[in-house]
C-alpha cells in the first residue's frame, strides 16, 4: 500500500486504519515523501511506522535528478541474498555528483546533525569504512561479494580512463560506467565550460534538442534520467500513437532496464535476475518474446508480425549483455513486414548510441529499417549526472499528442533538467568533429581486432563477441560450462575479472569492454599490451582457484560484517 505523506499528515487517522489493514493482509506500507520542501521537520516520523519511505529530488533541492528508498529489515529481506541483491541495478544509482548535491542541500537545511557528521567523515576517511557503510546501509551481499572478489576499489583520483588507487597503482578503466564513458572520467573542460558558465535561467535543453536533431534525425528528444526511463518514455509514446493496438514484440536476451515498462522488456534477459521470476509483477500482459535460438524463430516472428494487434517491435541491434548482434535476417523481416503490418519499431540505443558502434551517432541509422522511437542515455551523461532521452519522430509525437495532449505535455517536461542538458551539450560539442569520429571508429576496430588476436589461442576465452566499442570476452564452454546467469557462472566471471585486474592492471568487471569512445591510440594499445602480457600464463585452474578463494573469503567475511552492524557508533 502506497500513501502520499501529505495525505497522511492531513488525515492522521489513516495511520491506524492502514496499519491494521496491512497487519491483517501482510501487505507492506510505503510512504511517499515526494513533493515536499526541505525543512526542519522533513524527516519527522510523527508516529508513522512505514515499511519503506520514498524520497526524490526534494533532497537535492530540485537541482539534480535523485531518488532513493529507505526500508525496514522486513521490506528489504527479499533482496538480502546474493542473487536478488544484484537483480535490480542502475548505471546512475551511485552518481557522485547527485549525491554530493543531496548532502549539500541537507546541510543547508540543517538536517545533518553532529553525529551524522562523525559518520560521514568516517565513511570518507577509509575504504574499510566505506565498504562497511555500503554493507550496513545499502546492499549487504554485494558489499561482501565485491570486497571478497577484489572489486571494491579504493580510488583516489580518476582522469580519462586512468584510475589511481590508494596503494599507488594506476589501472585503466575498461568498464567505463557500463557504457557511460564518452570522454572519460572528470572531463577537464567541465568546470570552465559548464559549472562556471551555467546560468539558472538558461534554455540548455532546447539547445540540446537542436543538436540531437542534427545528430539523430529525430525532431523530438524527450528528457529522461536513465536508460530505463528513456525506454519507458519511448515505449509510452509509441503506445499512445497506437491506441487500438496492444501487443509489443521483443526478443529474449534483451535488456532495457528495471523501471516499470523496461522491466517487462528485460524479463528474459541474460543478466542475473531475481530468484522469483514473478516477484515484480504485474508485467505488461500483451508482450510476445521471440527466442532467437529457437528453431523456426523467423517463421514464428513473421506469424506474430502479421497479427493486427501488434503495436511495437522493440529490440537492441546488439544485445548489450552478451554483445550479440541481432541477425540481419531478423532485421530484414521486421523491415519487410512493417508497412503491411502497420506497427512501429523502437530501437534501444542506450549502450550502442553516441558513436560507440561505427561512425554513426546511432547505430540504427546505418540500416534501411525505418525506426519510429529510440532510447539512449549513458554517453550523454559524460560520466557525471543521470541523463537520457527518448527520441521520437514527428508522426509518432503528433499522434500521441492527439490521443492525450496533457500526458504528452507532462512527459516532455517531467525529467527536464537544465544542468544535465548543459553537461550533455558540452560533451557533444567537444566530440562531433568528423575527423575525430573517423579516428574513433578506426581505433575501435583496431582494439577489437587486437583482442581477437590476443585471445585466439586462449584456453580460457572462446571468442570476442560484439563490434565497435562494445565487445566482451566469452568464456570457453569446455572449461567453463556454467551459464553466466548462474551463481557459479557469475563467481567465475568475477574471479577472472579480478585476475585481469591484478595481473594486467585493467578493470573490466563483467568482461565487457566499454573503453571511452574517444580514447587515444596510445591508451588502447597499452590496454592490449597489458592484457597480452598479463594473461599469457593464465590457465582455467587459476580462475577456479581464485573463485574458490573469493567464495571462501565471502563466507569468512560474513561474520566480520555481522559484527560491524553498529560500526557507525563505535
Amino acid at each position: 500500500m502506497i500513501v502520499a505523506r501529505s495525505e497522511w499528515e492531513a488525515r492522521p487517522r489513516l495511520h491506524d486504519a492502514f496499519a491494521d489493514a496491512g497487519h491483517e493482509s501482510g501487505a507492506l506500507l510505503v510512504l511517499s515523501n515526494l513533493g515536499r520542501d526541505l525543512g526542519g521537520t522533513y524527516f519527522s516520523q510523527s508516529g508513522i511506522q512505514a515499511d519503506a519511505h520514498i524520497f526524490g529530488e526534494d533532497l537535492s533541492a530540485r537541482q539534480l535528478p535523485f531518488g532513493c528508498l529507505t526500508m525496514s529489515q522486513r521490506a528489504h529481506s527479499v533482496w538480502n541474498n546474493i542473487k536478488d541483491a544484484a537483480a535490480h541495478t542502475t548505471t546512475f544509482g551511485g552518481a557522485a555528483v547527485s549525491l554530493r548535491a543531496v548532502l549539500e542541500a541537507l546541510d543547508a537545511a540543517d538536517l545533518i546533525e553532529a553525529e551524522d557528521e562523525i559518520v560521514l567523515k568516517r565513511i570518507e576517511g577509509t575504504m574499510t569504512a566505506r565498504v562497511r557503510a555500503f554493507h550496513h546501509y545499502v546492499n549487504p551481499p554485494m558489499a561482501r561479494l565485491n570486497d571478497a572478489m577484489g572489486m571494491a576499489l579504493d580510488i583516489k583520483s580518476a582522469l580519462g580512463s586512468r584510475l589511481v588507487l590508494s596503494d599507488g597503482r594506476e589501472i585503466i578503466d575498461s568498464g567505463g560506467g557500463s557504457g557511460s564513458n564518452l570522454r572519460g572520467h572528470n572531463p577537464p573542460d567541465l568546470v570552465e565550460n559548464v559549472l562556471t558558465a551555467h546560468r539558472p535561467d538558461g534554455r540548455y535543453y532546447d539547445q540540446l534538442e537542436s543538436v540531437l536533431q542534427v545528430l539523430t534525425g529525430y525532431p523530438h528528444s524527450v528528457p529522461a534520467v536513465s536508460g530505463g526511463t528513456a525506454v519507458d518514455l519511448a515505449v509510452s509514446f509509441a503506445m499512445l500513437a497506437q491506441p487500438d493496438r496492444k501487443t509489443i514484440v521483443s526478443f529474449r536476451g534483451n535488456y532495457s532496464g528495471k523501471t516499470p515498462i523496461s522491466l517487462s522488456l528485460s524479463k528474459h534477459g541474460t543478466l542475473l535476475t531475481e530468484s522469483d521470476r514473478e516477484a515484480f509483477r504485474p508485467y505488461y500482459a500483451n508482450l510476445e518474446y521471440i527466442d532467437l535460438d529457437e528453431p523456426g524463430c523467423e517463421s514464428r516472428l513473421e506469424t506474430v508480425l502479421n497479427r493486427p494487434d501488434v503495436a511495437l517491435v522493440w529490440l537492441e541491434l546488439i544485445q548489450g549483455a552478451e554483445c550479440r548482434p541481432i541477425p540481419d535476417s531478423i532485421i530484414e523481416l521486421v523491415h519487410r513486414c512493417k508497412a503491411p503490418g502497420g506497427y512501429l519499431v523502437g530501437i534501444d540505443e542506450v549502450l550502442t548510441g553516441g558513436w560507440r558502434i561505427g561512425g554513426d551517432f546511432l547505430v540504427h541509422r546505418r540500416l534501411a529499417l525505418n525506426v519510429d522511437v529510440s532510447a539512449m542515455a549513458k554517453p550523454l551523461s559524460d560520466m557525471t549526472v543521470p541523463l537520457g532521452v527518448a527520441l521520437v519522430t514527428d508522426d509518432v509525437y503528433r499522434r500521441a499528442a492527439a490521443r492525450n495532449p496533457k500526458l504528452v505535455e507532462k512527459l516532455t517536461r517531467h525529467y527536464r533538467c537544465e544542468l544535465s542538458a548543459h553537461i550533455a551539450l558540452n560533451a557533444l560539442s567537444g566530440c562531433a568533429d568528423p575527423e575525430r569520429i573517423v579516428t574513433a571508429t578506426r581505433l575501435q576496430e583496431m582494439f577489437a581486432e587486437g583482442l581477437r588476436r590476443i585471445f585466439a589461442q586462449s584456453r580460457i576465452f572462446a571468442a570476442v563477441s560484439g563490434e565497435g566499442g562494445l565487445v566482451r570476452l566469452t568464456l570457453s564452454r569446455r572449461w567453463f560450462p556454467f551459464h553466466r546467469r548462474s551463481a557459479l557462472g557469475c563467481a567465475l566471471e568475477m574471479a577472472l575479472a579480478e585476475l585481469v585486474l591484478s595481473n594486467c592492471g585493467v578493470f573490466v568487471p563483467i568482461l565487457r569492454f566499454h573503453q571511452r569512445i574517444f580514447a587515444d591510440e596510445a591508451e588502447l594499445r597499452e590496454v592490449l599490451n597489458r592484457l597480452e602480457r598479463g594473461t599469457r600464463q593464465m590457465r582455467p585452474v587459476h580462475v577456479y582457484v581464485n573463485a574458490v578463494r573469493g567464495l571462501l573469503t565471502y563466507a569468512r567475511r560474513a561474520r566480520y560484517f555481522r559484527s560491524a552492524v553498529d560500526w557507525a557508533t563505535e
